[in-house]
């Protein structure tokens, strides 16, 4: 990960004494875009790299939020020394990944039934004037996808791979049954401020118009990862005018085996070697969608 030390104390501090931002921050959530930087009101967030950055995007798709999602408030944004930064109303309560474990079945359930609500929200953000990039997270370009079939073939062989091909491609296909919309398309729960009466997506870095219902995958797949059946459940319900949508089922299959396969060229970057790579995490999720055995299927089985 990129250096986080003295140099982007200093832009934060400046930042902060632009802004008016009293008091010493302390650094928390950082991730491979941004620091984040935590004052008692404040949340200023400074990309890792210089250059024209997701934080750009985000701030413009910011302001096309409607409020029924609860977005926090964009006190202002710009470049510092080359580097996006954003500065934002810090919500209370923290990521819902880092409290999952912490609230009882009630709260996981609203929080789920909350969020897919507030995603929904999302959609019918206006977009109209505002060109967005497409996301990276999920292979709707046709070269894209036949690029990260051929890596994955080297792990899963020929067999599952045509599997997984055929998967994404209908549900690829389907997407032309439904309506388009503002997407988050990152949103795990490490993406969502849980408040304690709320669970509001955060972190719009990879937003871009897409399908309507793509967001259902990254909900999905964080519900059905933590084995929680009641949260499950909760989860069916919410997603129920979705489901009942033409060739649904087929559309969230697609998406997961797209988000996996992403994923996997993920870890294939980091380790090119392939070092006992059908252990890895997304490896064995990918088969588990190519076997029926992934979170749609868990889904279905829970409401049965």
């Amino acid at each position: 990960m990129p250096d986080v030390g003295d140099r982007q104390l200093d832009r934060t501090e400046r930042l902060a004494g632009r802004l008016g931002v009293a008091g010493d921050p302390f650094r928390h959530g950082d991730g491979w875009s941004n620091n984040v930087w935590l004052y008692d009101e404040v949340v200023i967030r400074i990309a890792l790299r210089p250059g024209p950055g997701t934080l750009r995007v985000e701030s413009l798709i910011a302001s096309r939020l409607p409020a029924a999602v609860g977005y926090p408030t964009v006190i202002d944004s710009g470049v510092i020394d080359g580097h996006d930064w954003m500065a934002q109303q810090r919500l209370p309560g923290d990521n819902l990944a880092a409290l999952w474990d912490s609230l009882d079945q009630d709260q996981r359930s609203f929080a789920v039934t909350d969020l897919v609500t507030r995603l929904d929200a999302v959609t019918r953000a206006d977009l109209s004037g505002l060109s967005l990039p497409g996301t990276p997270l999920y292979a709707f370009d046709p070269g894209r996808l036949r690029r990260q079939l051929a890596v994955v073939e080297l792990i899963i062989g020929r067999r599952a791979t045509e599997r997984a091909r055929q998967i994404a491609q209908t549900g690829l296909d389907a997407t032309a049954l439904i309506g388009q919309g503002l997407v988050h398309t990152d949103a795990v729960l490490d993406n969502v401020m849980w408040t304690g009466s709320a669970a509001i997506p955060i972190d719009f870095e990879f937003g871009c118009a897409g399908p309507v219902d793509l967001d259902a995958d990254c909900v999905g797949r964080e519900v059905g990862t933590r084995a929680d059946r009641q949260a499950i459940t909760a989860l069916a319900a919410a997603l129920g005018p979705t489901l009942t949508r033409p060739a649904a089922l087929d559309r969230l299959r697609g998406y997961s085996v797209l988000r996996h396969l992403w994923a996997v060229g993920k870890w294939v970057d980091n380790d090119p070697s392939l070092t006992d790579a059908d252990t890895w995490e997304p490896v064995r999720s990918l088969i588990a969608d190519t076997e029926r055995r992934g979170w749609v299927d868990q889904l279905l089985r829970a409401v049965r």
